[in-house]
C-alpha cells in the first residue's frame, strides 16, 4: 500500500510541474507492472520474450529493467489482429 500512495504523491507532482495541456514525460513501467497491464501468467514470461527479442523494448537502467508506457503500448498495438474482410 505505501508504494501505491509514492506513486500516487508523485503524480500529483507531475501534475504540479506538468500543468494540464503540458508536456509529461512518459511513464516508467516496473517489469512488474508490465506483466500486471498485459495480464501475464507471471513476469518470467516476459523476461523470456526479452531473451527472444520479442517482447516489448525493454531499457536497463542500472541494474534494473525498464519500460516506458508507450513503447509497451505500441508494441502491443503492433500485435493486435487485424479485421478479416
Amino acid at each position: 500500500m505505501r508504494t501505491v500512495n509514492a506513486r500516487r504523491n508523485l503524480f500529483l507532482d507531475y501534475n504540479r510541474v506538468f500543468p494540464k495541456g503540458e508536456h509529461m514525460p512518459d511513464e516508467i513501467w516496473t517489469p512488474e507492472e508490465v506483466a500486471a497491464y498485459l495480464r501475464l501468467p507471471s513476469v518470467e514470461t516476459l523476461y523470456q520474450w526479452r531473451t527472444r527479442s520479442t517482447g516489448p523494448k525493454a531499457a536497463r537502467v542500472g541494474r534494473h529493467l525498464r519500460y516506458r508506457r508507450s513503447d509497451v503500448e505500441r508494441w502491443l498495438d503492433a500485435r493486435s489482429a487485424e479485421p478479416t474482410s
